[in-house]
């Protein structure tokens, strides 16, 4: 296990190094990288200062050298990757015109016209401010996921949640035709009605049954 830095006991210009290191670790790890110190090629080969694995997200920095400038070499091979798809990001013009003639020479002496492209990106953001590699850095991952390591969708666009299933619900019965208001019950009479009165007078009367009048 390796011991601590203490910063106090490195000069002001290497502590300060070793901080950016230390926070630009952070944000690899922020993006979902993972950045490790120990690898078997590391042993095996004593002038390997890191590499990138590819098919992953694991960046290697050996601990030796200028890790900060391995660091931003290696991880953004890994934004090569992983964020941008093999897309370029600087123009070829860009980079023989900014690159020392040492590193143009190296990467024509050692790397294939396949990898030229991609080696040389890599060198030139090693040597950029870090603010502008930020920059670069976002403009080609996105903004870092939250706390967690899960990406958060901007605020006012989560879907409003959903319920576990469809509520049951009684069906519902066909609508009936309005029906014709029933009519109110007569009332009952408690009296009969009285027998009606005979207009014929007495005399038409016994004439009828065939009796004399009477004078």
């Amino acid at each position: 296990m390796a011991a601590p830095l203490v910063l106090g006991t490195l000069p002001l210009r290497a502590a300060n190094q070793a901080g950016t290191f230390n926070s630009m670790v952070l944000t690899f790890q922020n993006y979902g990288f993972e950045v490790v110190g120990n690898h078997p090629r590391c042993v095996q080969e004593p002038n390997l200062f890191g590499l990138y694995i590819r098919g992953t997200r694991r960046i290697v920095v050996c601990q030796r050298g200028n890790q900060l400038d391995t660091l931003m070499h290696e991880g953004w091979h890994a934004v090569q990757a992983r964020c941008r798809r093999g897309k370029p990001l600087l123009t070829e013009q860009f980079l023989r015109a900014n690159l020392s003639r040492a590193d143009l020479r190296d990467i024509d002496a050692l790397y294939s016209a396949k990898s030229w492209h991609r080696e040389a990106e890599a060198r030139a953001m090693a040597a950029q401010q870090i603010p502008l590699y930020l920059s670069h850095l976002e403009s080609s991952c996105g903004a870092p996921p939250a706390a967690g390591g899960i990406a958060q969708p901007p605020a006012g666009t989560q879907p409003a949640t959903q319920p576990a299933g469809p509520a049951a619900t009684a069906p519902q019965a066909a609508p009936q035709p309005p029906q014709p208001a029933p009519l109110a019950p007569q009332a009952t009479p408690m009296t009969k009605p009285a027998p009606p009165t005979s207009t014929i007078s007495l005399p038409g009367l016994l004439q009828q049954m065939g009796l004399p009048s009477i004078p």
